[in-house]
């Protein structure tokens, strides 16, 4: 008896964590529109998690032992079952489940408990994000911004992720728009390109992030757009800032 519910136990976590996988793509979104987001750092990130997982995980228990009346037998189709509780949790969750007098919109309170971590995930970086876009709109008006050459390097690495995604066509078809869009800006004023720049520096990869804004110097020496990367950007990804000294602060 106890093997049986510790095995059910482990096909149980199969189901939460298959659940997790998937919500983990729609989280990765999120990083696109906040450009630092560390959530392992965030205490609402534990809470998603925990959520992610139990609640699928829950809603499979109380499927395959019939509201714990009856003990489910260990085999392909129980593993089968919590891959399907997994995977389709998200279409689970449309209707309402009956216990007994009880009726409970497992969605709403799913919904409401993830609405809850996830903004306590951006509350932070919401905030970081536009400060930094904000400041990084001052430097590149400066005269030591080459925005054509930052732009032209912003097209070759979307360019590079649209044919290098053959199998993934919406994805392919975003980077290729990307693409167009910088096209369309290189003859523009100088201020509709800051607005594209700011736009799609939230595309491009964080450990790319670095690299990406360094292509907007006109020189290789350290200068007042290295010190406001220094001053503004994670430890994590700051990298290797050429000749790393001091500025003197902007007055």
């Amino acid at each position: 008896m106890t093997l049986d519910w510790l095995l059910i136990a482990i096909v149980t976590a199969l189901a939460g964590t298959l659940n997790l996988l998937v919500a983990f793509q729609e989280l990765e979104k999120t990083r696109e529109e906040l450009l630092f987001l560390e959530p392992l750092k965030s205490p609402g990130f534990w809470l998603w998690v925990m959520v992610q997982m139990s609640f699928p995980a829950l809603a499979f228990l109380l499927w395959v032992t019939d509201f714990f009346t009856a003990i489910p037998v260990v085999d392909v189709m129980l593993f089968v079952k919590a891959v399907g509780a997994g995977f389709g949790f998200a279409a689970f969750l449309n209707a309402r489940t009956e216990v007994g007098f009880i009726s409970l919109n497992l969605k709403s309170i799913y919904t409401r408990l993830l609405e809850l971590g996830y903004k306590s995930i951006i509350a932070q970086e919401v905030l970081r994000t536009n400060r930094f876009l904000r400041e990084l709109e001052e430097e590149l008006y400066q005269d030591n911004i080459d925005l054509i050459q930052g732009l032209k390097n912003l097209r070759g690495y979307f360019s590079i992720y649209a044919s290098a995604l053959p199998t993934q066509i919406e994805e392919r078809e975003e980077y290729q728009k990307y693409v167009e869009v910088i096209d369309q800006v290189l003859e523009k004023p100088k201020s509709e390109q800051v607005e594209v720049v700011k736009s799609l520096f939230k595309q491009v990869k964080q450990r790319h992030l670095l690299d990406a804004l360094q292509q907007f110097k006109r020189h290789s020496e350290f200068d007042r757009f290295d010190q406001f990367l220094e001053d503004n950007l994670p430890k994590r990804l700051r990298g290797a800032i050429a000749n790393p000294k001091k500025l003197p602060p902007k007055r």
